[in-house]
């Protein structure tokens, strides 16, 4: 029985994780862009400074694009694969540099009352920052799927 789930692990796994991540970074945005996301009193008090309206619709927008890059080269051809899989890439790498500042930067909203406790924002942010690593990681290894020659 192990055997069989492993075998079947090992075969359509990536797959899997792929169809999940990307599914789930598509709703999210789409949540997110329309302005139906739970999140907003964290965003309003996580950044202060910023239009909730732009910054939820700017996340979304990432997060809509994130879900095409992961969704997208399990259906490309091989030759459109290695352009979306880079810009996946790219804008994986952006979204976990800002989630690290999320974490760093506003502490405060993160850390309630302080650290090692979580506030809900945090339980957010850190639970977006393993999603990210993970697509993240999924597009490194699609990256050998498909040739990506020096251009």
């Amino acid at each position: 029985m192990y055997i069989k789930v492993i075998s079947f692990l090992q075969r359509f796994g990536l797959t899997l994780l792929e169809v999940v991540l990307g599914v789930t970074f598509l709703w999210f945005g789409l949540l997110l862009v329309f302005g139906t996301t739970p999140l907003l009193p964290f965003f309003a008090a996580a950044y202060p400074g910023i239009s909730k309206t732009s910054l939820m619709f700017s996340i979304g927008m990432l997060e809509i694009l994130l879900g095409l890059g992961v969704l997208l080269p399990i259906i490309a051809r091989p030759d459109m694969s290695k352009h979306i899989i880079l810009g996946a890439l790219t804008l994986e790498l952006v979204y976990v540099g800002a989630l690290v500042g999320t974490l760093l930067f506003s502490s405060g909203n993160v850390f309630a009352p302080s650290f090692p406790t979580i506030a809900t924002f945090g339980y957010f942010t850190i639970q977006k920052l393993v999603a990210v690593v993970a697509a993240l990681l999924v597009s490194a290894h699609r990256v050998n799927d498909v040739t990506i020659q020096p251009e």
